[in-house]
């Protein structure tokens, strides 16, 4: 640092901001022209420091020469002036700034504070350079004319309107919470770091978890699955009626000793007859290594929690078929009145040994596990009343991350993206006001599309306008009042000749 303790002739000021401009003079006068060096306290050795009497004794001699002071300065007042600088954290103490001592003449050691600079002269506000134009860290004093020019600019300058809405979601989005939401809680119920050794992530549909979480009836079974992709009505026939029997036994069928045994073999035959399991071949590997890894634990609820979860990942017309088969099989097997075997013990190994194929099967048979596909499926039918339920937390779990992703953004109704654009707040009130509007016309909308719908059948319309009336009563009345806009129904022709399937049809025939 220079040395020189002589003011400069130019530092004389006069006018407005006198004492800030003097203050501020001082300081990068003491921080260039205070020498600086290696300084001994007691036992240690500081670089870059000075000692008291040093600063003092610059500064003294620098007040003197300055004209702002004059040579009558005496060294009590230096020694405020230096308290002051120290209060301001120009420079600091050594040892820290913990210990607060008033600045004295002596040997104790000081340093210039590095993050706390010389303030620079404020620039008044009349000659600094507007916002509109200003490019990022530029600071230019412009002429009165020009301000003119620039306020008249901004004064013409249309400020658009602003919107607070909320983030988008695409269903993309949504099935990809689901899916993550679902396999960490997955990973969490095994205890495990990871799932790559459990499972392929790239073979988990998020729209099948989600589908098989919103979509089920009262009855808790998983619903708005295509017609073509459900039970048959005829094998519902045949598994109410070993259910009931011999009670509630459909008129159509010729009783017959024997006919629960071939009402069940056709039952049978038609889910061995399926193209594949019901559990996937694509999900064989997950299903048996999360079930081989949760089975040795002793706490029961964390294994039925991870068959669950497991269990959601399946397609919904597979979930609602592994459903409705595990009921069945849980009710034959209370059912007294049904004798399809000699006992209770020899009936659960003809269920499971003709099921099991069915419900857990490898692509490749070399690799199949029987013996634990056999245990894991009469497993499923001991707890389907737990495993097959939609955990009650995970819903909540993802809509908490669906809110922290949809977040309310200011959009602008200008049409330049790139303009400078400005918005004003606007309260609470009016954006919920205004959310509720923009819901409303959207089922209006969707209630019009229901009604104008040619291509959907007489069921399914009424069905669908049902529900809409029951979540929505206001605007189904607003919009259609007490008039029924479904068509009536075509009259029901009907059929003399039955022709029942052919598993049931074949039943009809046989004879004691």
């Amino acid at each position: 640092m220079n040395s020189n303790i002589v003011a400069n002739e130019d530092d004389d000021f006069s006018g407005p901001y006198r004492a800030t401009k003097i203050w501020n003079t001082i300081i990068r006068a003491f921080k260039h022209g205070m020498p600086i060096g290696r300084r001994r306290r007691y036992m240690k050795v500081y670089d870059k420091a000075f000692t008291a009497t040093e600063a003092l004794e610059w500064m003294h001699k620098y007040l003197k020469s300055n004209p702002n002071f004059g040579s009558d300065i005496t060294k009590q007042q230096t020694v405020q002036l230096m308290g002051k600088l120290l209060k301001a954290r120009i420079f600091e103490d050594v040892q820290g700034s913990k210990k607060k001592r008033e600045f004295a003449e002596g040997g104790r050691v000081y340093r210039f504070n590095q993050s706390s600079p010389a303030k620079d002269s404020r620039v008044p506000l009349s000659a600094r350079m507007d916002l509109m134009n200003a490019a990022p860290g530029q600071k230019t004093v412009i002429s009165k004319s020009e301000k003119s020019k620039t306020t008249s600019k901004f004064k013409s300058l249309a400020i658009p309107k602003c919107h607070l809405v909320a983030k988008p979601l695409s269903l993309e989005s949504m099935e990809a919470v689901w899916r993550m939401v679902t396999l960490h809680r997955l990973q969490k119920t095994i205890g495990y770091n990871t799932l790559e050794e459990f499972l392929d992530a790239s073979l988990v549909n998020g729209r099948h978890i989600m589908h098989n979480c919103l979509y089920v009836n009262k009855s808790g079974v998983v619903g708005n699955v295509n017609t073509k992709d459900q039970l048959p009505h005829w094998i519902l026939s045949a598994m109410k009626c070993l259910v009931h029997w011999p009670n509630k036994v459909d008129d159509n069928f010729a009783i017959y000793p024997g006919f629960e045994k071939d009402v069940f073999r056709a039952v049978s035959e038609y889910f061995q007859g399926l193209t594949e399991p019901l559990l996937t071949h694509s999900l064989y590997e997950t299903i048996t290594n999360v079930f081989a890894a949760v089975w040795s634990m002793t706490d029961e609820e964390r294994v039925k929690q991870a068959v669950q979860l497991a269990l959601l990942l399946i397609p919904p017309s597979n979930r609602r078929k592994l459903h409705l088969l595990l009921r069945f099989l849980s009710k034959i097997h209370n059912n007294n009145e049904l004798q399809l075997a000699q006992n209770s013990e020899d009936l659960r190994n003809l269920t499971v040994d003709t099921f099991y194929q069915s419900v857990l099967c490898s692509p490749d048979a070399s690799d199949m596990d029987t013996n634990l596909a056999k245990h894991f499926l009469w497993y499923l039918v001991e707890n389907h009343d737990f495993v097959m339920q939609v955990p009650c937390d995970l819903r909540k779990q993802v809509e908490e991350r669906l809110s922290e992703i949809q977040r309310v953004q200011v959009v602008y109704s200008s049409d330049d993206k790139g303009s400078t654009t400005y918005c004003r707040q606007i309260p609470l009130s009016a954006y919920e006001k205004e959310s509720l509007q923009h819901s409303t016309e959207a089922l209006r909308d969707l209630l019009k599309k229901i009604v104008a719908d040619e291509k959907m059948n007489f069921k399914e319309k009424r069905k669908r306008l049902s529900e809409f009336q029951k979540l929505y009563p206001k605007i189904y009345e607003n919009e259609l009042g007490f008039r029924n806009p479904i068509p009536a129904a075509p009259p029901l022709k009907i059929q003399r000749n039955i022709h029942l399937p052919r598993p049931l049809r074949r039943l009809r025939t046989l004879r004691s």
